[in-house]
């Protein structure tokens, strides 16, 4: 629930300790694949990799028990964010709720699922039901901050996004999100100042990526074109994902190069991709007929 690369690795660890001891506990593979899953989300390992092991993880869970809410999350999850099947996707979730009607991860997942394709006023009511059953979860309360937004509903969001900050101000996706709201709204130089002071908390290639964005609203290309390079840099060493690299390169005025790395990162299933529909700030790239042709890929077009 923290979001970061090394809690989660931390989780997996933690996971497979509990498997090592029973093999034949379903909840423990379930977590497994919700681990890997967020993993992929994280950009710290190559996505496909992520996505084959949790797939393994969630077909052990509910092997184990077909009627494990959990479980059916876990699996509505990664044939969403990694296969983009959303009508299965959304199925193991409805089924996740017939299960467990107060399954707050139930009710979340629902919701984004709803929200990437395009039904934000069907997933706002079902954001708001996982928050009443777990009102400490960040990510939920700045996925509903995320989702008012492109609903239009702006003081609504602001608000979410003020109470999630005061309950935990270095939640790392507060800055990321946020950053694209205050891009949309016109206030890049306000995004530049949340991004910097995440990277200087934690300093990791989606918030960096994200800066190098926000550094070419504000008309700095030439900082953007730096955190490319130093992206680009990286990559050399260790895995870097093409989404963080596509949104440093859009930042530098470098369109070509943006789209194909957003391709690249479809090829590998980044899960990020999958906000392409619905985020005002990648609309920027409607009038490229390879962005439709990306959306259709998706199975949101």
């Amino acid at each position: 629930n923290r979001r970061t690369d090394v809690s989660i690795h931390s989780a997996i660890e933690a996971f497979q300790h509990a498997i090592d001891r029973d093999p034949s506990y379903a909840l423990a593979w379930s977590g497994m694949a919700d681990a890997y899953c967020m993993l992929g989300f994280m950009n710290a390992s190559p996505p496909k990799e992520a996505r084959d092991r949790g797939v393994e993880a969630v077909k052990r869970a509910l092997a184990l028990d077909p009627n494990l809410a959990e479980a059916h999350v876990a699996q509505g999850n990664l044939l969403g964010i990694y296969d983009w099947n959303w009508d299965q996707a959304l199925g193991s979730f409805r089924r996740a709720l017939e299960l467990n009607p107060n399954s707050a991860e139930a009710h979340y997942s629902y919701s984004k699922a709803l929200a990437t394709i395009g039904k934000i006023d069907e997933a706002i009511p079902e954001m708001q039901k996982a928050i009443s059953l777990d009102p400490l979860a960040m990510i939920m309360q700045i996925s509903l901050s995320w989702e008012l937004s492109v609903a239009g509903r702006k003081q609504e969001s602001d608000a979410v996004y003020a109470a999630a900050e005061k309950l935990d101000p270095n939640f790392q996706w507060l800055s990321i999100l946020h950053s694209w709201k205050l891009e949309g709204d016109g206030h890049p130089a306000e995004a530049v100042k949340l991004l910097e002071a995440s990277v200087a908390k934690n300093d990791n290639p989606i918030a960096r990526g994200e800066l190098g964005h926000a550094y070419g609203m504000t008309g700095n290309r030439a900082k953007a074109a730096e955190i490319a390079r130093d992206l680009e840099k990286r990559a050399t060493k260790g895995y870097i994902s093409p989404f963080d690299l596509s949104r440093a390169y859009e930042g530098a005025g470098q369109r070509e190069k943006a789209l194909m790395a957003m391709e690249r990162a479809a090829d590998e299933r980044s899960p990020m991709v999958v906000f392409l529909r619905e985020e005002p700030i990648f609309h920027e790239f409607l009038g490229e007929p390879r962005f439709h042709s990306l959306l259709h890929r998706l199975n949101l077009e």
